[in-house]
This record gives C-alpha cells, sequence and structure tokens, in this order.
C-alpha cells in the first residue's frame, strides 16, 4: 500500500475547506481567487521552508562527517556493487588513497572499472584468507539483504546468503581489525526471528572488539527514493574513548538510546 503523505493530505483539506468557505463569503470566481493567491502563498513558504530545512539537514551531516575525516584513507568495501560507497565517501570530503572492493557480479564490478579503474579489486569475499592488502581504516559492508527483506523467503541466517557469507565478513573484520565499521542492510533485519539475528550480529560485532551503535535512515532525506535502512556503526574500542558499550535492542525491538560513540 502506498504511504500517505500526511502534509499533502492536510494542506488539500485546508485548501478545498477554504475554497468552500471562500466561495460562500464573496461569490464563485471571487472565491476561487482568494483561495488561489492564499494557496500560492502557502506554496511559496512551504517550498522555501523545506529547501531551507534540506541545506540545513545537509550542512550538518557534512559537518559531522569532515570532523572526523581522515587524510589518505584506506577503505576495504565489502559486496562492493558499482562502488557507491566510494562516491558517498568523496562526496563526504574523505581523501582516498587506496580503495579495496569485494564484488563478484560482473556487471557490477563493470560499472565501478569504468568510473574507477584505479580501485584494487579482491573478487569473492569467501576467498578472504587469501588476501593480503594493507590494514584498512574502514570496511564498509552493504551485505546481502535478500535473506531479510520482506520482498524474499526471509530465512535470515539459515540463507546461505545470510549465514556463510556473514560468517566470511566477520572474519575479514577480525583478520583487519580496522579502526570503523559501517554496515548497511534493510530495515526487516530488525524483525527477522523476533530481532535475535540482528542480535547475533551486534553481539558478534562486539565480541570481536567493537562498540557498536545503529541507526535507521530513510533515503529520502537525501534523494528521490523512499526506503528505509538499517545503518551499522563500529568504533574499535580502543578507540572509543572510554566507551565500551554495544547498543541492542530492546524487548520491544527498538533501539536503547544512549550516548554517540563519535
Amino acid at each position: 500500500m502506498k504511504k500517505v503523505n500526511f502534509i499533502n493530505l492536510t494542506l488539500s483539506i485546508a485548501v478545498t475547506l477554504l475554497l468552500s468557505i471562500n466561495i460562500l463569503q464573496y461569490g464563485f470566481l471571487k472565491g476561487i481567487l482568494s483561495t488561489a493567491i492564499a494557496g500560492f502563498l502557502a506554496f511559496i513558504f512551504i517550498y522555501s521552508f523545506e529547501q531551507w530545512w534540506k541545506k540545513w539537514i545537509n550542512s550538518y551531516i557534512k559537518i559531522e562527517f569532515m570532523s572526523h575525516r581522515e587524510e589518505n584513507m584506506k577503505v576495504l568495501s565489502l559486496f562492493d556493487g558499482i562502488s557507491a560507497g566510494y562516491v558517498a565517501l568523496e562526496r563526504a570530503g574523505f581523501k582516498i588513497d587506496k580503495y579495496y572492493a569485494s564484488e563478484i557480479d560482473k556487471y557490477a564490478t563493470k560499472v565501478s572499472q569504468a568510473n574507477y579503474p584505479e580501485i584494487i579489486r579482491l573478487g569473492d569475499i569467501t576467498k578472504w584468507k587469501e588476501w593480503d592488502i594493507e590494514k584498512p581504516d574502514i570496511i564498509l559492508s552493504g551485505f546481502p539483504c535478500q535473506p531479510y527483506s520482506i520482498a524474499g523467503k526471509r530465512k535470515g541466517l539459515e540463507d546461505e546468503r545470510g549465514g556463510n557469507i556473514i560468517n566470511a565478513m566477520f572474519g575479514v573484520i577480525e583478520k583487519y581489525k580496522p579502526e570503523n565499521l559501517l554496515l548497511e542492510n534493510v530495515k526487516g533485519l530488525l524483525s527477522i526471528d523476533s530481532g535475535n539475528t540482528f542480535r547475533n550480529i551486534l553481539k558478534t560485532l562486539n565480541e570481536i572488539g567493537y562498540a557498536v551503535d545503529w541507526f535507521i535512515i530513510n533515503s529520502a532525506l537525501v534523494s528521490a527514493q523512499n526506503r528505509e535502512r538499517i545503518y551499522i556503526v563500529g568504533k574499535r574500542l580502543d578507540k572509543c574513548k572510554g566507551f565500551n558499550y554495544t547498543v541492542f535492542m530492546d524487548s520491544n525491538n527498538k533501539r536503547n538510546y544512549q550516548p554517540s560513540l563519535f
């Protein structure tokens, strides 16, 4: 079912009521004219406010990222796709020294190669034990969402893409132990197996040596898509400045609000 935009619905109802009142008070032509003027002014106000809001949000996000950026960053991107992580880091102001990418889809790799020929290709993540690369500053991982998506069978870790491959991801993280982690998946990850799958992922990351926090962000904040995604951020415990916790979910699968790691 299509999600209702309550702002548009409210404005539509308000304009309809205003039009009816104005027609009754001023007659048909004057009523339509006065309503049109009022609607136009309202549109200008709302549009201006929306542009200001987006500009403020984007500048706030940029400041937060820029305040923690590193020069000559080494990046390891798992399930790299078309290297959207490279694009995001560049736009956030990070300077990338080396970018290692693990991806098996030949079409996605072809697009990435055309845009970023300098990327070092690692291929299949299940061969991670054979990799010999420099220690990355951050690991990005948009691990397979099919096992958790409401559009699939939702087998979770029982799905080959959700079990063996996720274990390979943990193996990579434990081998290289970068200071920072950024993982992404569908919102449905929260509800698989009553939240136990997600708790196990957080618990494993904590056991490897990371304090972990997580957030749900709708891509509509910065794009035309209306897609909620879960983002898991991790900081190696020795870099946490005293923080050593992992933010788990409560019994209602809601985020426990605690101080931010960064």
